[in-house]
């Protein structure tokens, strides 16, 4: 994997004082794991790319889907990392969304509550989520 190492920049990491080990503190992490999961997405639509040329079975394909989807977590996915995914991605994170979104309701939330309110309740505003919640509203 090719990438790059912000030094000088808010999020940047830190070095040792030797300069052979980098390091990225508590309060930094968020950003690095946000840059990783833009760089799975980015590397995953590319593989997706080159696999559509190959012949392997659907189930296996399925399942590299499943496992790539399993890196992101629901309500952490802005609409730009949503974006950059591959489309049979975000089919599969719209769906585990769809079904996470059920559970919450059902187990948390009053029956009498609209859909949109407790999705706000929970902090869902991110324009992909709010589609899914659209959705299932109508």
């Amino acid at each position: 994997m090719v990438g790059r190492i912000n030094l000088i920049e808010r999020h940047m990491c830190d070095l040792s004082m030797d300069r052979n080990r980098i390091f990225w503190p508590k309060e930094r992490w968020p950003f690095f794991r946000y840059a990783v999961l833009k760089g799975i997405a980015a590397a995953v639509g590319q593989i997706f790319e080159a696999v559509e040329h190959l012949s392997i079975t659907p189930d296996i394909r399925r399942q590299l889907e499943h496992t790539v989807a399993s890196f992101f977590e629901l309500p952490t996915i802005d609409d730009v990392l949503f974006e950059a995914l591959h489309p049979d991605i975000r089919q599969i994170l719209r769906l585990r969304f769809r079904s996470m979104l059920r559970a919450s309701i059902s187990k948390t939330d009053s029956p009498g509550q609209g859909l949109s309110t407790i999705a706000a309740e929970h902090g869902f505003r991110y324009l992909w989520q709010k589609a899914v919640i659209a959705a299932m509203v109508q």
